[in-house]
Parts: structure tokens; sequence; C-alpha cells
């Protein structure tokens, strides 16, 4: 599940390149490119590269993107884009490197886009930036700077963005922007409303899940129904993964500060919602104690 919505989140911005254009000038103001149609997919070229370099993982990155023109001011543009569904500072350090590799071959402006559900990822996603002599700023694309997409017109013009939506804001429990976009898929291609279907849904906690699945059409709970034993969709694995990495987040920064957890309160992280190990998690890095990470609940 969790591949699922992470392979299908990068997807949209493969699918349609001009997408993290628009969301960056619409929420920063910021002009990645003059020429948004003219970017293209060059992830596995650039893979290829670092592999034989022996640089780095081939799978430090999830997407770059390029434009490349005489007309273009600066000769082009480079957008990384990157899914963060967890804290992973490791991965970032990673990316440093790969940008190293991006700035010799390309000779381009960097630019990252970074995804983020989670508002605790998200606020870290927001501090982090590359580079001291060419500072490399992150964009971050979360349900502050994508917009909920309600409108039928605009999502059917903009599948892509209104998945990207749906996804964003149905993780927060903002269900309107799914049944938006669950309705403008129900217009795409086979392949392509089944890709988009299963990224959205993947998104949901287990009880939206089952709320939007069954205001769908017979037929479509059916595809979906399919879809969870093919793709190996299931919301069990999904809840459970992330609550798994949110326990052991917690139990880590508490371990690394030195302070102890008792059973009682290692029993009571693992029984916590998703809401409240967020809460936990942000809180573990400045209590003193292990039972002040409950004081508010």
């Amino acid at each position: 599940m969790l591949g699922t919505l992470h392979d299908g989140l990068v997807e949209l911005f493969r699918d349609d390149p001009t997408l993290v254009v628009r969301i960056v000038r619409r929420a920063y103001g910021a002009k990645l490119t003059t020429m948004p149609k003219r970017l293209v997919d060059r992830h596995a070229s650039l893979n290829l590269d670092a592999k034989l370099l022996r640089r780095i993982d081939p799978r430090t990155i999830d997407l770059v993107l390029i434009v490349k023109h005489k007309a273009h001011p600066d000769g082009g543009a480079v957008i990384i884009i990157e899914v963060e569904l967890g804290d992973r500072p490791i991965k970032r350090r990673r990316i440093a490197g790969y940008v190293g590799t991006l700035a010799d071959r390309e000779g381009l402006p960097i630019h990252i886009g970074a995804v983020a559900l989670q508002d605790r990822v998200a606020r870290k996603l927001a501090t982090w930036s590359l580079g001291t002599a060419l500072k490399i700023e992150t964009f971050v694309i979360d349900r502050r700077s994508v917009r909920p997409l309600i409108d039928l017109e605009t999502a059917r013009k903009y599948p892509q963005e209104a998945v990207l939506s749906a996804a964003i804001h149905g993780y927060h429990g903002n269900l309107e922007p799914v049944r938006t976009a669950l309705a403008v898929v129900a217009e795409l291609p086979n392949e392509q409303r089944q890709r988009y279907t299963a990224t959205m849904m993947a998104a949901l906690s287990k009880e939206n899940y089952a709320i939007c699945k069954k205001e769908l059409p017979m037929h479509r709970q059916i595809e979906l129904s399919r879809l969870e034993r093919t793709r190996g969709m299931f919301l069990s694995g999904l809840e459970e993964g992330r609550k798994e990495g949110m326990t052991r987040l917690i139990s880590t920064v508490l371990e690394v500060r030195g302070i102890p957890v008792s059973k009682r309160h290692a029993t009571r992280i693992r029984r916590g919602t998703p809401e409240q190990l967020e809460r936990w998690a942000e809180r573990a890095p400045v209590v003193a104690t292990a039972a002040e990470l409950f004081t508010e609940d």
C-alpha cells in the first residue's frame, strides 16, 4: 500500500510535468521555468550515469524533470521531485550528492519540489536547503500549498492535480476533493483510472476508505476490490505500516535522548492512534520524561 501511494504520487508528476510548476507558482509566486510544456523526464538516463560512475544509489531520487532550450533563461532548468511519506534525513543527505551530479552534468538552475502528507514532515522539509555558494531551496507540496480541488471542470482539465489534491487532503480527512477526483478519473482510460484510484485511496484512513468505496457505483467497487488484491493494496497494511513507523520513530528519539520508557508507556505508544502518534512524535525531541508525551491527551 505504501508503495502504491509513493509510486502513484511520483507518477502524477511524470504524467503531467507542468503540475509542479503550477503549484509552486500559485503557492510561492516562483516561476520554475518559462517553458513548462517542454519539461521531460530524464530520471532513467541520469540514474544510469550515476550508477556507472558509482557515485550514488540510483534509487536516491524519485523524479528529475529537465527543460533545455536556447531561448530559456539560463538555458533551461532542472526540477527534482521527491515524495516524502516519512521523515528520512539520511535520504535527504544522499540527495545532496545527487544534486552535485546534476549540477556537474547539466549546468542549469536546480529546484526541488517535495511532496509531504504529514504536517510534521512538511515543516521539516520547509527548513531544508542545499548548498552554500549556490543555495537550492525546497518548495513543499502539502495541504498548505495544494488547494482542495472540488470544481469538476477544473479537475477534468487537470486530473493529476485533482488526484494529488485528493491524496493530500484526503489523508487529513477532507473527502470532498476525493469525491471530485473519483468522479473525474472515471472518465479516463482503464489503466490510468486504476492507477489514480489506487493512489488517492491509498492515502485514506481505513474508515474514510470504506466511506468513499461505498459511495462508488457497484462496478467501480468491484474494480477497486480487484485492485486491492492484484496491487497488494490493503488498508490494514497501510494503517499498520504507518503506525509501526511512527512508533519506531518515537521510541528511537527517546532512546537516543536517554529517556527511559516503562512497559506501560511503551504499550500506550503502541496502542496510539495515528493522530496521537503524530503529536507524540513532535513532543519526543523536547519532553523530559516519557510521561510528558501524553500530558495533553
